[in-house]
């Protein structure tokens, strides 16, 4: 895998995509290489720019077949007008420049690659616009969902919507396969993102994150929030923990033994710590003492 840095971040290429680079090659669709491909990364390196000049630190982004993933390093950053922000930088970049090549072909110089670049830049826009996790119409939503919603229900709300819509593509693959039209690229391309929808949801947990630093930013400002404390036995794991937390209020989690004793109260911010250093498979007890 190779990397790269770019505005405080890690490019980094997945080996996915180069197996599916030979795999293009092998079925002879040179067009989905030469076009799609650079147009798919040049679009991610939008977002990364985007996200540097929007103050927000990204630790790297990892170009997988028809996406990518990111991991934020700096959540304090974070806004619901800079994350609309960062995720819209893709697709306008690639409508951009599908715009400018139509115009160079139109106006000026005639070019023969003109209809697969725009061609290939519209389809990446469009694609990504979806309002549906983990596309870029998904992060749009979300943000503007989180503030009223909380972060933790947007982010489930969104990648539901991915499966739904992954779903609904598959169907309509299927259907063109009955009506004796099949189409590779788009089964691959529903298959990705059903996968992607389903582990955005398995990630809602870490959304917690982001919850924390939006209620540190509400403390300095009205000075309360709403606490909310809860139990739960020691032979738990953190990843219990975290799908118990209420976003919007405080968590105080009392941890207790097999007796009901409360051996230990945690603050939401103790529990990301471990989460952090841990990881979330690991029973509370184990690291009780550590904490």
């Amino acid at each position: 895998m190779n990397t790269i840095r770019i505005a405080g971040g890690r490019f980094k290429i997945n080996i996915l995509l180069i197996f599916v680079m030979l795999g293009l090659i092998v079925l002879g669709m040179w067009d989905m290489l030469i076009f799609y491909i650079p147009a798919l990364i040049i679009h991610e390196l939008a977002h990364m720019v985007a996200a540097g000049a929007c103050g927000i630190i990204i630790d790297d982004v990892e170009i997988l077949p028809f996406g990518c993933t990111a991991k934020v390093k700096s959540f304090t950053a974070l806004s619901a007008l800079k994350e609309v922000f960062t995720a819209a930088a893709g697709p306008a970049v690639n409508i951009v420049l599908a715009a400018g090549i139509f115009f160079i072909d139109k106006y000026y110089a005639p070019l023969s690659i003109a209809r697969q670049f725009i061609t290939a830049n519209l389809t990446i826009a469009a694609i990504n616009l979806l309002p549906a996790l983990p596309l870029d119409g998904g992060h749009i939503v979300r943000a503007l969902l989180a503030r009223s919603i909380g972060q933790k229900k947007a982010t489930k709300i969104c990648a539901i919507f991915g499966v739904v819509i992954s779903s609904i593509m598959l169907l309509g693959g299927v259907f063109m396969v009955i009506k004796g039209y099949f189409n590779r690229t788009f089964f691959f391309m529903a298959v990705f993102l059903l996968y992607a929808a389903i582990k955005e949801i398995k990630n809602v947990p870490y959304t917690v994150i982001r919850d924390i630093s939006s209620k540190r930013k509400l403390l300095s400002t009205q000075k309360a929030v709403l606490m909310r404390g809860f139990a739960i036995m020691d032979n738990n794991y953190l990843r219990d923990v975290l799908k118990e937390f209420d976003a919007g209020k405080y968590n105080v989690v009392y941890i207790l033994d097999d007796d009901m004793r409360i051996l230990k109260s945690l603050s939401e911010t103790q529990v990301m710590d471990a989460v952090l250093k841990y990881g979330l498979d690991v029973k509370i007890k184990t690291i009780l003492s550590k904490i």
